[in-house]
């Protein structure tokens, strides 16, 4: 799932992509990677691109609700030398019909990514041009916890 804006704020900071990796185990609990990107005018994204390229052209075309797209989720892992931080906390669904009980891990800003601004209008005209993000949630006092790793 890709959200052009994003439903999730940190320190009340938006970005300008969100990028959600849905899991589901045998049990149908789910849990939900989010990768935060901020739009620049630097270099294409190199890990996005072939999702790009092999989009449909159109939220409108028929195939879009049947393309699934794989990417290898290690790209956006950085396991050499640094800091891996995130936070975990539990939510709900960001589309209808917005199940509770979704574990969410959020890459925290310290090691956000970034996307060329062209790759940002590509996926905003697919999906239609418009913010597909749910508004951001209150609390509602739940936890949030920062985790973050030193390698």
């Amino acid at each position: 799932d890709i959200e052009a804006g994003n439903s999730t704020t940190v320190s009340q900071i938006t970005y300008d992509l969100e990028l959600h990796l849905v899991h589901e185990d045998d049990f149908g609990n789910l849990a939900v990677v989010a990768i935060l990107f901020r739009a620049t005018n630097d270099n294409l994204n190199q890990i996005l691109q072939p999702l790009l390229d092999n989009a449909p052209s159109q939220k409108s075309d028929p195939a879009f609700e049947d393309s699934e797209q794989m990417v290898n989720a290690q790209d956006f892992v950085s396991l050499s030398e640094g800091t891996l931080s995130y936070y975990i906390y539990n939510g709900s669904l960001t589309t209808p019909p917005c199940s509770e009980g979704v574990l969410w891990i959020v890459e925290a800003p310290s090691s956000s990514r970034t996307i060329d601004s062209s790759q940002l209008e590509q996926f905003q005209q697919l999906m239609g041009n418009h913010d597909n993000n749910r508004d951001v949630q209150p609390l509602n006092n739940r936890l949030v916890l920062e985790v973050s790793k030193t390698f």
